[in-house]
């Protein structure tokens, strides 16, 4: 199991394919992070998504332990390491 986070290319963040906002996002990350075993977070966007939201989300999840241990990933680079993941959209 793994947590998906989205930025579509309107910039919308959608989190587990639900759209959300960046406050609901900071929630459900800390949340997603005291779940025992914590899913991995994936983080995935288009290529024509803006960069505001994306480098938004990057911070939040910059700011958890999870992330700072290795336990989160952008799509491509995961994907590099661990093979395919199911489809994000």
């Amino acid at each position: 199991m793994q947590t998906n986070i989205l930025v579509t290319q309107d910039g919308l963040i959608s989190f587990n394919k639900a759209i959300v906002s960046q406050a609901d996002l900071k929630k459900y990350v800390q949340i997603n992070e005291s779940l025992i075993p914590a899913p991995p977070i994936i983080l995935s966007h288009n290529p024509q998504a803006p960069c505001q939201p994306l480098e938004a989300v990057r911070r939040i999840l910059d700011k958890t332990q999870m992330c700072q241990e290795g336990r989160c990933g952008e799509q491509r680079a995961w994907e590099r390491i661990y093979g395919p993941l199911r489809s994000m959209e």
